[in-house]
């Protein structure tokens, strides 16, 4: 994707500067007239080239404009209609600007005055600029990819334990801030070890991936579930009170318990799972460590009596 460019200033600017980047590149390209127009131009969807005719009240709108995170990667090219750029650099005034103008957060400033012969100097400015910003959506492209990676699991293509320490803490900000309940499940296979150990490790992993299908295709939008290590996984119930979360638990429970798991032809193996299940409450910390550790003792307390079965506090 192409970064855009929105293009600022008096009519006659905003007109050669069209027709210039126009010539240069097929991006999108917007223009504003007046700062007010500027300002609606640049939400939602920030444009990755800002190229602006010079003024004190541009200056200060740059300022307060990079200022902000998300807008600290555009690129803002910042061109003077009275500073000729021939010899340029000779006036103690011009240089002035142009160090005040890169103070206030612009990327690159130049003079353009009358003459013609600063185009080719313009037109390199712009092209920096485009493959800047062009280089800047890359990198952003490969960092999702990369964030999306090491919070998914590559077994199974649920979120990891990585995507749960991050969620979980949101989760309960947004509960508490929301005045709504909110419930944890951990859940483990019974007995899983004997799997392996009986019909390798390749029907192993062909299990915990029909577990996961299983699973996340019988929760509703709002329960995330999340292979948290092992034959360990949890499932975050947003918006899911004490009395509404152990039914979803043996829902999912008899949903394992009463289907084999069909390997191939000749192989179909039967699991069960225990369950530990608890509810947020007004003592629980903000990162969810109390929440899961109680869940994480419940399910341990279900396998300790006797497995197949839930908990819950």
């Amino acid at each position: 994707m192409s970064p855009a460019v929105l293009i600022f200033g008096e009519e006659f600017f905003s007109s050669f500067l069209l027709s210039l980047v126009q010539g240069i590149s097929n991006t999108q390209i917007s223009t504003a007239r007046t700062v007010q127009a500027l300002e609606g131009a640049v939400r939602p969807d920030c444009p990755g080239l800002l190229i602006l005719q010079d003024s004190p009240e541009v200056r200060r709108w740059i300022e307060s404009f990079k200022q902000q995170p998300n807008h600290r990667w555009v690129y803002c090219l910042l061109i003077s209609t009275q500073i000729a750029q021939t010899n340029a650099y000779e006036s103690s005034d011009a240089a002035q600007l142009w160090a005040q103008a890169l103070e206030a957060g612009a990327d690159a400033y130049l003079g353009l005055g009358s003459q013609t012969d600063g185009t080719r100097l313009l037109q390199a400015h712009v092209q920096t600029g485009l493959a800047h910003m062009q280089k800047y959506l890359e990198l952003t492209q490969v960092n999702d990819l990369l964030s999306a990676i090491a919070l998914s699991d590559g077994l199974t293509r649920l979120n990891n334990r990585r995507a749960l320490d991050w969620e979980l803490p949101r989760q309960i900000q947004m509960a508490r801030s929301q005045d709504l309940p909110l419930a944890l499940i951990m859940l483990d296979i019974d007995y899983f070890k004997v799997v392996n150990d009986t019909h390798g490790h390749l029907v192993g992993d062909q299990v915990l991936r029909i577990l996961a299908a299983r699973l996340r295709h019988n929760l509703r939008s709002d329960e995330t579930l999340y292979r948290y290590g092992g034959e360990e996984f949890a499932i975050i119930l947003n918006n899911t009170s004490p009395e509404e979360a152990l039914p979803i638990a043996q829902r999912l429970r008899s949903l394992v318990d009463q289907q084999p798991f069909v390997i191939d032809n000749s192989l179909e193996i039967s699991i069960t799972l225990s369950m530990g299940v608890a509810s947020l409450n007004a003592e629980d910390d903000s990162q969810g460590l109390s929440l899961l550790g109680r869940s994480d003792q419940n399910l341990l307390e279900a396998k300790l009596a006797g497995r197949n079965r839930i908990v819950q506090s």
